[in-house]
């Protein structure tokens, strides 16, 4: 039996009302990974039980916490730590189809502009008036007070998408420009 005839059957077989089989087949359908997703996304679609929707959705999210949890487990056994590289797979358990290449090319950018104004002879209090101040005021990055219970504030990608942020996704943005820079 090729492999798309068994995810398939697996799939006709998610609404079976007993949870032993169900566990069977949902662990040999989170066995296939990620690339199984868009088939479990149609299928979430064109199915109107709700049962089988819960199901999926279970699926789906184990798969992206897996996912997240994997990439977070190889971030931190690096021997040089990245915190845009962790954020990003913070980021990655909401966001399934985040775009890290996007997100690079934003961070390079800010980070030129602020290169661009540094020079060897700033002291430190110098470098960091000019990183708030292309940050800040150039960049508009920021705070906004009427979404302060917003989720979305936590990850990066979306504080880099919108220039907003709260004191985590700034600090890890801020701190990660400094790494890039060299600055203490």
């Amino acid at each position: 039996m090729n492999q798309d005839k068994e995810i398939q059957a697996l799939l006709n077989l998610i609404d079976d009302p007993d949870t032993e089989v169900y566990h069977t087949i949902s662990s040999k359908l989170l066995s296939y990974g990620k690339g199984i997703i868009p088939q479990l996304e149609i299928l979430w679609e064109t199915s109107t039980d709700e049962l089988v929707q819960a199901r999926i959705e279970n699926m789906m999210h184990k798969m992206q916490f897996d996912n997240a949890y994997t990439s977070l487990e190889s971030w931190k056994t690096q021997k040089s730590y990245n915190i845009l590289e962790g954020a990003l797979a913070v980021a990655g358990y909401k966001f399934r189809e985040i775009d890290t290449g996007m997100i690079l090319q934003t961070v390079n950018k800010i980070k030129h502009s602020i290169w661009l104004e540094l020079n060897n002879y700033l002291t430190p209090l110098e470098q960091t008036s000019i990183i708030n101040k292309m940050l800040y005021g150039y960049y508009k990055f920021g705070t906004d007070e009427n979404l302060k219970k917003d989720d979305n504030l936590y990850f990066i990608n979306k504080t880099l998408e919108n220039c907003k942020g709260n004191a985590l996704s700034l600090g890890i943005l801020y701190l990660h420009l400094c790494d890039l820079l060299d600055i203490p």
